[in-house]
């Protein structure tokens, strides 16, 4: 990814021109990082998930759907943009 990644990044544009640079998962039970707005990214989206802490978001089955759902979403894009 390099150079056009991290310019891309920093400018503040979206990574993909479908989808927001950046998603943020948060735990609404998270005692790790305080104040939990310090958690969300300035920019894309926005999944609070309740009841989850810190470390709890890596094994979660429904944060794991949302990063799935992601990515594949992307593929599917990129998939369709192809010639």
């Amino acid at each position: 990814m390099g150079l056009s990644f991290t310019t891309t990044f920093r400018g503040g544009q979206p990574l993909h021109p479908i989808f927001p640079s950046h998603t943020s998962i948060v735990g609404d039970s998270d005692s790790v990082v305080v104040p939990r707005e310090s958690a969300v990214f300035p920019r894309g989206d926005v999944q609070v998930l309740s009841g989850r802490g810190h470390n709890s978001l890596l094994f979660d089955p429904e944060s794991i759907a949302l990063v799935v759902d992601r990515v594949r979403r992307v593929q599917r894009s990129e998939t369709r943009a192809q010639p």
